[in-house]
């Protein structure tokens, strides 16, 4: 993937243990699997809300797609907040203690490695791009039902401070200097292969 990030915080998060915020990214659609993350909140202690960003809202008499008018009845949820779209990422990111992923599928996931480079672990379904930017247990978990998302949650909240700043390490390897770093290694690396493979032995 050619993707590199423009900055990564120097500093991991601290997080307020009263009151802590859960944060879903993505337009609303079956595959993000709001439904889901919407049963995980209420699963949760009266401690936990769930901030969701994503699409502007239209009033839900509005709607004609059955899966928005699903999703947004969960609007009057004192435990759930619609942001609806917000272009700058750090006003989204500000507000989130812990990312969760709740897609069906997912390629490549680029609000995990935003909210990893800002000290945010994260909590996501089993996905292609799960697996390739969640180290479990250091940044963060792969779930795939209710009661290992909570466990893993409130992991993350006792030891807050370890997956913070494994966050922040484990987005290092998107930061542009590094990246080309490791690109130019490689090029060296396969340089070196081919003009030894063409050397004649005497």
């Amino acid at each position: 993937y050619h993707f590199w990030l423009k900055k990564i915080e120097k500093n991991s998060k601290t997080i307020n243990s009263k009151k802590i915020r859960l944060g879903l990214v993505g337009r609303f659609s079956p595959v993000k699997n709001h439904l889901f993350a919407f049963e995980i909140i209420k699963n949760l202690n009266n401690k936990f809300e769930l901030h969701v960003f994503g699409e502007k809202i239209l009033d839900i008499n509005e709607e004609r797609d059955e899966y928005r008018q699903k999703v947004l009845s969960f609007r009057n949820n004192n435990k759930i907040t619609f942001h609806g779209f917000i272009e700058n990422e750090n006003k989204i990111y500000e507000n989130i203690d812990i990312l969760i992923v709740t897609s069906k599928s997912e390629s490549f996931s680029m609000v995990t490695i935003e909210a990893l480079s800002k000290g945010i672990p994260v909590v996501s379904t089993l996905t292609e791009g799960s697996s390739f930017l969640i180290w479990e247990g250091f940044n963060g978990f792969i779930c795939n039902d209710l009661k290992s998302f909570c466990k893993a949650i409130n992991n993350i909240v006792n030891n807050y401070e370890f997956f913070s700043k494994n966050a922040l390490i484990s987005a290092k390897r998107f930061d542009k200097k590094t990246y080309l770093s490791e690109i130019e290694k490689i090029y060296m690396n396969k340089k070196i292969l081919f003009v030894c493979s063409n050397t004649p032995f005497e």
